[in-house]
């Protein structure tokens, strides 16, 4: 760690085993959502299943629209409110697939829809961000301010056989912590970055992805495998940015911007097979 004008920087300084790499890529599928006269989300990110459904979803207007694997619009499926099911907007809303389900969470709740959207239950988290490892087990962020620092925790929590949260361990512990670069360049300040879901993300085949800034408005991508071995670093490219990417057994998911509008891409990426398959589905 080094301060540099202030600053506190975590650099790694270790070589990865592999080398460095740069993703090699094929385009398998582009949508752009507002060709639907119905799609009303001002900006989205995006979720996939492993059947090929597609969600995007607004993190601060709490709306959400499906599409099928090939691009096809089917609608949303749940609505404003603060009924079961329902969500407020700027609550923070994500959207995941689970166990066969769609998992929504918001305004410190977690409500659980079948594949076909329809309700099925809902139960309280306390939390306001949820990243979840498993249907029992997710990593949150506790944020308070002293003084001019801001003190930030990321934790562990269970939730238990009759649906109460349980506080397991805390990951991360310290004071004004980290910059990350921000998805249309720059950075942010350091009370609001970094994200848990930004900063670190999980790939096919028990690998992780760790984001880490390596100059100005520049940053690299550290590779782990399962023990923990440094074994990539990735270079993104300057014409793709990987700061909104998801990652799948047959490459990555993105947020692109076409003529400043949001467009949602599929990419195959066709180098490091070892961690992801050579199959488009």
């Amino acid at each position: 760690m080094e301060v540099i004008d202030g600053v506190r920087h975590i650099m790694n300084p270790k070589t990865p085993l592999k080398g460095f790499v740069s993703l090699e890529m094929e385009k398998k599928l582009e949508i752009n959502p507002y060709e639907h006269e119905d799609f009303d989300l001002q900006s989205f990110r995006a979720v996939k299943d492993k059947d090929g459904e597609i969600i995007l979803f607004d993190v601060n207007d709490s709306k959400a629209q499906r599409f099928t694997a090939d691009g096809g619009y089917i609608g949303s499926f749940f609505r404003h409110g603060q009924g079961p099911g329902e969500f407020v907007p700027r609550r923070l809303l994500y959207v995941r697939f689970m166990n066969g389900q769609i998992w929504v969470t918001a305004g410190n709740k977690l409500a659980k829809f079948d594949k076909q959207g329809q309700f099925i239950d809902e139960i309280s988290l306390g939390d306001t961000i949820a990243l979840f490892i498993d249907e029992r087990c997710y990593l949150t962020e506790k944020r308070t301010r002293k003084e001019q620092d801001t003190i930030k925790q990321i934790i562990i929590k269970h939730i238990n056989d009759t649906n109460k949260i349980e506080e397991g361990p805390v990951l991360m512990d310290g004071k004004n912590l980290g910059m990350i670069r921000l998805p249309r360049g720059g950075f942010g300040d350091g009370w609001g970055t970094p994200d848990i879901d930004r900063e670190m993300k999980v790939l096919p085949k028990g690998y992780l992805a760790v984001y880490r800034i390596s100059g100005l408005k520049r940053y690299v991508i550290d590779i782990f495998d399962e023990s923990g071995n440094y074994v990539y670093m990735i270079e993104p490219s300057d014409s793709l940015l990987l700061d909104r990417a998801d990652f799948y057994d047959f490459g990555l998911t993105t947020v692109e911007f076409v003529d400043d509008f949001p467009v949602y891409v599929e990419y195959r990426i066709k180098n490091l097979p070892e961690i992801f398959s050579e199959s488009s589905d």
